[in-house]
């Protein structure tokens, strides 16, 4: 494992005048690949931050699920890598996942909260970008997961219990759906 690691540190091309060290891009490299033993090793005995951002602003979590890495994304999110982290231009880990068809890694995420309704700087969420490169059962499974949790908490919301919406909307419930119930 320590050979992997090793390797994995030497120098890596990345963003112009951005220095990032290369225990976090040997930790990203290592996330990317789906390596699970190797990433908790980085964070708990090497001491890095699981949400360590690259110089676009791209996390350990986002190189894991724009490939696909369910098992690197399930392990990262077990040691609390933040599912909303934004990049530099406002895309999530959900968002590469769902644009690359990923719908194993889109339902993972989903389950550790991550927020459907997020939008990039585009004004882009996560169905969009599944829609726009023909991920059609990603797209559903984003919506129907969006219309579930809306629909519970504007359920809630009519109960009175505001216990319940506060749970619906961590779970990822878009608060400004709630406007009309």
């Amino acid at each position: 494992m320590m050979d992997q690691a090793a390797k994995a540190m030497e120098p890596r091309k990345h963003v112009k005048n951005v220095r990032i060290p290369r225990k976090i891009l040997a930790f990203q490299q290592m996330a990317a690949k789906g390596e699970r033993r190797l990433v908790e090793w980085f964070v708990n005995k090497e001491g890095v931050n699981v949400d360590s951002r690259d110089g676009n602003g791209n996390t350990a979590l986002v190189w894991a699920a724009s490939n696909g890495e369910d098992g690197g994304v399930g392990r990262l999110l077990m040691l609390n890598a933040d599912s909303n982290a934004v990049n530099k231009i406002g895309q999530t880990a959900l968002m590469f996942a769902a644009a690359n068809g990923h719908l194993g890694t889109v339902r993972i995420l989903l389950e550790y909260r991550a927020k459907a309704y997020l939008k990039d700087n585009k004004g882009k969420a996560a169905f969009d970008y599944a829609r726009e490169n023909g991920h059609w059962q990603v797209a559903r499974s984003i919506k129907s997961s969006l219309n579930m949790l809306n629909r519970e908490a504007k359920k809630a919301k009519v109960k009175g219990s505001e216990g319940e919406v506060r749970y619906y909307i961590s779970k990822g419930a878009d608060p400004t759906a709630l406007s009309g119930a």
